[in-house]
């Protein structure tokens, strides 16, 4: 459930339907442990109303033939915004349900999140289902810093100063990659091993 969330987010529209009565139909089946049916309700709505903006909230509703979908404030707020870029619109959503998660967001944090990559924001679409106070997104924000700077480090020690776009490229990645990238680096890790980790990484975002 927790993936078919993040993946819904990123799911083009032309199949963000199939998927999303797919997650529905497992919320009222099988809750998470941790969220109760209604959150992921909540959040499955949110997600679904920028999925489909030029929609109006009852097309919405009738498309995916459920009475779950509340008619709240979210659907006027969504369609005012109107028709954005696809990351955009994403990182307006992952800031929405980051904000029904743990409250609002100071300055710093929101501008943070403006920063992150379209990997790192999809991490966090994920990381975020488990956040329970804005403590837990400061965490895992700091946790992004910390290994990032650690990792640049690292690397600057054994391969001499990096260019500008390997930095970077290297600021973009996820906690998971640069988890990946440090035990890459303890084995003696070559400048062109570097490159070669970092275009793998680019084409598996791409889905090459």
């Amino acid at each position: 459930m927790t993936l078919g969330l993040v993946k819904l987010i990123v799911e083009p529209p032309s199949s963000a339907v199939a998927l999303g009565k797919q997650l529905i139909q497992q919320a009222r089946e099988q809750p998470l442990p941790n969220l109760s049916t209604e959150t992921i309700l909540n959040i499955l709505e949110t997600i679904i109303v920028y999925k489909f903006p030029h929609l109006t909230a009852q097309e919405v509703a009738s498309m995916f033939a459920i009475s779950d979908l509340k008619k709240t404030k979210v659907y006027a707020e969504a369609y005012q915004e109107g028709q954005q870029e696809a990351l955009t619109r994403e990182r307006a959503l992952v800031v929405r349900l980051l904000k029904r998660k743990v409250g609002e967001l100071p300055k710093a944090t929101l501008a943070y999140v403006d920063w992150l990559s379209p990997m790192q924001l999809e991490e966090l679409a994920e990381a975020l289902l488990d956040f329970g106070e804005l403590a837990d997104l400061d965490n895992w924000l700091s946790q992004l810093t910390e290994k990032g700077v650690e990792i640049t480090e690292m690397l600057t020690q054994g391969l001499g100063t990096l260019e500008l776009s390997v930095k970077e490229q290297i600021a973009g990645l996820t906690l998971e990659q640069l988890g990946l990238l440090k035990q890459t680096v303890a084995e003696n890790l070559t400048e062109d091993g570097l490159m070669d980790w970092l275009k793998q990484q680019s084409r598996n975002e791409k889905g090459e």
